[in-house]
């Protein structure tokens, strides 16, 4: 077994997604770091290429050598260190927009007069010029590397069948499969759309259908957020 894995990610901001005319320039910094997650950053684009490293992955509980279970891993580190951001956004999956290509083909217009001295040929070629704005959102966040692992071992936990309440099992691992649906997609509709449903889901994980304000209250006293801006 390998002393480290590592994997591209790819971060961007999740209230003001990359577009056509902004891409994000994301600074990430580890707090109480012990070492054993280290972030890289190689690229602004789009989104910021980070190179992700975990050293010793087998004290974290990477159980195998297989692609699938260290794919698994990775993704549940990601996703533990995005349920800890409060700006950025981080996918294994890198976005692309393409850029639509639009060829102009103007007409040339020409003009022909007869004069005293022969025939004057007038030729006008218009020139085409295209020009675009493109805007670079900067910012930086700290991430703290203790809650990063301490969510791992939750996540992990979940996903390998150690909860005994199937029913909230269940429900949170649908509640996370929306959130990370969230954060590798680019669509504000359909961001807002994908964390209200995790968020709904999370707090009635219990099997309760909260709607309303029962849902706003619920969320309330799971999070200390006051019921009226749970509501907004």
């Amino acid at each position: 077994m390998s002393s480290q894995i590592s994997c591209h990610i790819y971060a961007h901001s999740l209230v003001n997604p990359p577009s056509l005319i902004s891409g994000c320039d994301v600074d990430l910094m580890l707090r109480k770091s012990r070492g054993q997650i280290h972030l890289v950053k190689e690229e602004v684009n789009f989104q910021t290429k980070y190179l992700l490293i975990v050293y010793d992955p087998l004290a974290l509980g990477l159980t195998s050598r297989e692609q699938e279970v260290a794919k698994a891993f990775i993704d549940n580190l990601v996703l533990s260190m995005n349920l800890n951001l409060k700006r950025a956004a981080l996918s294994v999956i890198k976005g692309e927009i393409p850029r639509p290509y639009v060829e102009i083909h103007p007409k040339s217009q020409v003009i022909v007069e007869e004069t005293p001295k022969g025939k004057f040929i007038k030729v006008m070629e218009p020139i085409v010029i295209q020009e675009f704005i493109y805007i670079t959102i900067k910012f930086a966040e700290e991430i703290d590397e203790d809650s990063i692992l301490s969510t791992f071992t939750l996540i992990n936990k979940l996903y390998r069948e150690q909860v005994t309440d199937k029913l909230k099992a269940h429900n949170l691992k649908k509640a996370l499969a929306d959130y990370k649906s969230a954060i590798e997609i680019f669509d504000r509709v359909m961001i807002f759309k994908n964390l209200f449903n995790s968020l709904e889901k999370a707090a009635n994980w219990d099997g309760k259908d909260r709607k309303g304000h029962e849902l706003d209250k619920e969320v309330s006293d799971i999070t200390g957020v006051q019921q009226s801006t749970v509501g907004d």
